[in-house]
């Protein structure tokens, strides 16, 4: 995601001081739109690629480094591979794997299906020394978000809500994270 004045994706950081809560808030348009006119997914994958990239986008905004963060979720379901990565240029780029075992994907098809067993990996590089920070957490059944909810819970240990939503040609993200408080 290249945010320019030409383009229809956003981050935006805001401050809700009273609360001691942040957020991100993201929107993606071009980014789907450049990375679904290289490859077509069944819907379901779509939609997961979709996410992780609002996911990916959110969770760069929350690191302070130039490098890489790259999302990762690896398994043994109709989707064995996502992989999301947000770059040091802003710009993001994200593909998944879909299993060639004969098992149609269709809209019924959930994201537990598409998982399977899963793990996450969100990895973070930085550009000056290239060695990644790297935690890894099971892909959760309620899917995505409450997998990177339960990473922040255990490698972070900040308190953290991410909620990730798509629409035709769009995704949206929110994240929201506790601030440390004074008493």
């Amino acid at each position: 995601m290249k945010v320019t004045v030409n383009t229809t994706d956003y981050l935006r950081r805001f401050l809700f001081r009273e609360a001691s809560v942040r957020a991100e808030r993201v929107r993606l348009e071009q980014t789907l739109a450049e990375t679904f006119d290289r490859r077509s997914y069944p819907e379901p994958v779509a939609d997961e690629l979709a996410k992780a990239l609002a996911a990916t986008a959110l969770l760069a905004a929350t690191v302070k480094f130039e490098g890489r963060l790259t999302l990762q979720v690896r398994g043994q379901g109709l989707m064995p591979l996502l992989l999301t990565q947000a770059l040091p240029d802003g710009g993001l780029r994200g593909l998944a794997r879909v299993a060639e075992n004969g098992v149609p994907i269709n809209a019924m098809t959930t994201p537990a299906e598409l998982y399977g067993q899963a793990e996450l990996v969100i990895a973070i590089a930085a550009e000056r020394d290239g060695v990644p920070y790297q935690g890894i957490v099971p892909i959760a059944e309620a899917g995505l978000e409450a997998s990177i909810e339960h990473y922040f819970a255990q490698s972070e240990q900040i308190p953290t809500r991410i909620l990730l939503s798509t629409v035709p040609g769009e995704a949206h993200g929110l994240l929201l994270q506790g601030m440390p408080t004074s008493d």
